[in-house]
């Protein structure tokens, strides 16, 4: 027989292992670092907006430009190597690229 409140034997099967499980859980260690996971995760959730709006337009602001100007530099090395190639020389900066004359045509 049992009192509201008390047992007086574990119960068994699977709820007795249940109330173990809970009783372990809420006194662990683990419900601490799970509950401090939990506030630190939805802390980030809410900052990552944020976070992402920062990282996204300071992409935009200067990783894409920067992007531009590196193939831009890189269509220009690709440019003078096939110069230097045809035998032209290296251009002068400041100067247009010396332009290829049509051969004469044939009578």
């Amino acid at each position: 027989m049992s009192f509201i409140g008390v047992e007086d034997e574990p119960a068994g099967g699977i709820q007795g292992m249940v109330n173990s499980i809970q009783k372990k859980w809420n006194s662990s260690k683990a419900r601490s670092t799970y509950l401090s996971s939990k506030s630190w995760g939805w802390w980030a959730f809410k900052k990552g907006g944020a976070l992402t709006w920062i990282l996204g337009t300071t992409l935009i602001i200067v990783g894409f430009p920067l992007v531009l100007q590196i193939e831009r530099e890189q269509q220009l090395i690709e440019m003078e190597q096939q110069q230097m190639n045809q035998g032209y020389g290296a251009p002068q900066y400041g100067m247009p690229p010396l332009q290829q004359q049509p051969a004469p045509a044939a009578k």
